[in-house]
Parts: C-alpha cells; structure tokens; sequence
C-alpha cells in the first residue's frame, strides 16, 4: 500500500465538498458584483499589466530553460545487444535497456 487512506464520515465528506466549492460560490460573486465595486478596490498593488517584465530574473530563468536542448536520453539508454547506443529510444521496447 502506498497511502493509508481511511474512509471518511459524512460530515467528513459534506465539509470536503462545501470547502472545494468556496472558490465556486466566490467566482459567482464577483461575477454579480457591480463593476463599480472594483473600481474602489485598488489592485494595481496586486497586478499591473502594463508593468514590463523584460528584465525579469525567474522569466530569464525560465526562458533560458525552455531553450535548453536536453540529450539525456541518448545517455541513459543503449541498445539491448550491445552495439553502443540506439537511434530513437521510443521505437520498439525489445531494442533497448535501462543503463
């Protein structure tokens, strides 16, 4: 067994399904809201969008791994027979072995 899971009650239960529809219940209404409630709420703390985010330290991060090419797979598979490394580790599962 990978988890001990216990069986919940039903009070258990009915406080887990009121708890995960809050998020529901508070999107329903802010979409009543009238928009002139937002406008005495100042967010621009929160959230500017116009704000410029081309020097950014965790977008530079990120963008330079998302341009990173990754050979690790040529590395950690070869083929079962023993002839060095195989072409597309993908292809047909009887060709290749865990390093």
């Amino acid at each position: 067994m990978i988890v001990k899971a216990t069986t919940l009650t039903t009070s258990e239960w009915g406080g887990c399904i009121v708890i995960g529809s809050t998020p529901l219940l508070i999107s329903a209404l802010l979409k009543l809201s009238p928009e002139s409630w937002l406008a005495k709420v100042k967010l621009d703390k929160f959230i500017d969008e116009s704000k410029d985010m081309s020097s950014n330290a965790i977008l530079d991060k990120y963008e330079k791994g998302s341009k990173m090419k990754i050979d690790a797979v040529d590395k950690l598979v070869k083929r079962a027979d023993g002839k060095g490394k195989g072409g597309n580790p993908m292809g047909d599962d009887n060709d290749y072995q865990a390093v």
